[in-house]
């Protein structure tokens, strides 16, 4: 019913929210292994995808607040969400350099690792987990792309909408503003 729905979406705003805040070991793996999956502000990669589509997606959730991705979960075929991790972590300062060719320098995104080689979580045991954090700011909205990238072209703005990465037209723009 509706009413579980929104008891579902207020436990992972929950949980988000305190991931979000004190990103720990043990807010992450409430948050990996009490998912339901993605949202507005969480997207889950279950590897390092290219810059391109990495931008849009840190542009479109920086345009409706603060977010995550969570690199080293996989999203299966019936919904449901496996944390598989990493073969290894990459250079957090690569990423960064790669990204900024693309994203406005006012836009601030974090790269924390986790690494649970011989930890006692049974599910994350010996698995690696990279986390881009975005930090949106309401006075610097909207986020725009700043150079042109495959299919994509500089000055484009882009939001979340559920699981969706999508441009934006003049009525989204407005609603971010």
């Amino acid at each position: 019913t509706e009413e579980v729905l929104n008891q579902q979406k207020n436990y992972m705003m929950d949980l988000g929210y305190d991931f979000f805040q004190n990103p720990t070991r043990d807010n992450f793996v409430k948050i990996i292994l009490k998912n339901t999956g993605e949202q507005d502000n969480l997207d889950f990669k279950s590897k390092w995808i290219g810059e391109q589509k990495l931008a849009e997606i840190i542009l479109g959730i920086a345009n409706v607040g603060n977010g995550a991705i969570i690199l080293g979960v996989e999203e299966l075929k019936d919904g449901r969400f496996e944390a598989n991790g990493l073969e290894k972590l990459i250079d957090k300062g690569d990423i960064s350099a790669k990204l900024y060719r693309f994203l406005p320098n006012e836009l601030k995104f974090e790269i924390f690792d986790f690494d649970f080689t011989g930890e006692n979580y049974s599910k994350l045991l010996n698995k690696l987990f990279q986390i881009i954090f975005i930090i949106s700011e309401d006075e610097k909205l909207p986020y725009i792309l700043d150079n042109n990238i495959d299919g994509s072209t500089k000055g484009t703005i882009y939001y979340r909408k559920g699981t969706k990465n999508l441009q934006a037209d003049s009525g989204n723009i407005k609603e971010i503003i």
